[in-house]
């Protein structure tokens, strides 16, 4: 009920449009603008229009599928993206990033190649001409990027 409160006030207070929803994955209330998007202060599942569209597949702004992202709440467990969802958001948005060790990593694609790098490092650039290849080979320091995947940290689409 407080939540509830909470997302009233911010309505009350907002100059955009808002409105009060359910949420597409735990049907709890959500807040959302006038175009349906939002993210849900209760299970972390970003609302937009495509939502369930393509259901069995990562599509942004979500790093896991709406049928998983389901079956993950229906569960109790956190929406926690695999390598997998990572490498399917990656082919389709074209830029992610994640932290590892209090380092922040990219992953671009900008003419073809695949880039893997650390940010604002100019040296230890990784260059991958398919994305089998930079799955069975990105590493940091040695540690193949799919052994360690387990510690990654805020693994998200690109927004810089």
């Amino acid at each position: 009920m407080t939540l509830l409160l909470n997302q009233m006030e911010r309505i009350n207070r907002s100059p955009e449009k808002n409105i009060l929803k359910k949420c597409k994955i735990c049907k709890k209330s959500v807040l959302v603008d006038e175009f349906g998007n939002g993210e849900c202060e209760h299970c972390g599942w970003r609302q937009g229009r495509d939502d369930g569209e393509h259901p069995d597949r990562v599509i942004y702004p979500n790093l896991v599928s709406y049928d998983r992202a389901r079956q993950l709440v229906h569960e109790g467990k956190p929406l926690a993206s695999r390598f997998e969802d990572f490498i399917e958001g990656f082919q389709y948005y074209g830029e992610m990033q994640f932290n590892y060790k209090s380092k922040t990593y990219g992953l671009v694609r900008p003419g073809g190649e695949i880039e893997f790098y650390e940010w604002n490092v100019r040296e230890g650039f990784q260059t991958y001409k398919t994305i089998e290849s930079f799955i069975a080979n990105a590493n940091i320091n040695g540690a193949l990027l799919k052994d360690i995947w387990h510690e990654i940290e805020n693994p998200d689409y690109m927004y810089n």
